[in-house]
């Protein structure tokens, strides 16, 4: 299996890493800002209870708790469609980056890099299903059946990827760290 990124050279996956990267922490900010409108009671972890409600009934004392700021529901749902191709890139950057680091040092688990860059991009995948299922909810029909149990999977399967590849991305900058450090006592 190969991975559109492995044909990158390493001067330019690392130039697009960092500007791909301030990207996502410049949409993470205004993510940040517009979410910070929808702590409720209901909502204590803002958007993401939203999309982790699971059922109607969940969902909609949420959106009751929102009735004031439903504005900011549509703005978050809306700035993360772009947010999604921005995370889910610089991981899987990230993912390969590791995975080279690892596989130079002949340490374990330079196999996953490509399987887990991959699954940022099903992660990004699952997060714009999620928001469309968000934005039906959000609809006159209201969070009716399937959609909360739609958003639910997609947002749970989502974090479960992205948690993989940051853990994966932190092991490879770990094994560089501790290889940089060797090389210098020795």
């Amino acid at each position: 299996m190969h991975h559109p990124f492995e044909a990158v050279d390493r001067k330019r996956r690392a130039r697009w890493w960092r500007w791909i990267t301030a990207a996502t922490l410049l949409n993470t900010v205004v993510l940040s800002s517009i979410g910070s409108h929808l702590k409720t009671c209901a909502a204590p972890s803002q958007i993401v209870s939203y999309e982790l409600a699971g059922t109607p009934e969940k969902a909609q004392a949420i959106l009751d708790s929102w009735h004031n700021v439903l504005q900011y529901a549509y703005a978050s749902l809306l700035v993360d469609f772009p947010y999604l191709i921005l995370y889910s890139t610089a991981i899987g950057l990230a993912c390969i980056w590791a995975g080279v680091i690892l596989g130079e040092r002949h340490w374990p688990g330079a196999a996953l890099a490509i399987p887990l860059a991959w699954g940022q991009w099903l992660a990004a995948v699952l997060d714009a299903t999620e928001n469309a299922s968000l934005l039906v909810m959000l609809g006159p029909a209201g969070p009716t059946q399937p959609w909360p149990a739609i958003a639910y999977w997609c947002a749970a399967t989502k974090f479960l990827l992205v948690i993989l590849g940051l853990l994966y991305a932190a092991y490879g900058l770990a094994v560089r760290i501790v290889a940089r450090r060797k090389v210098v006592v020795d």
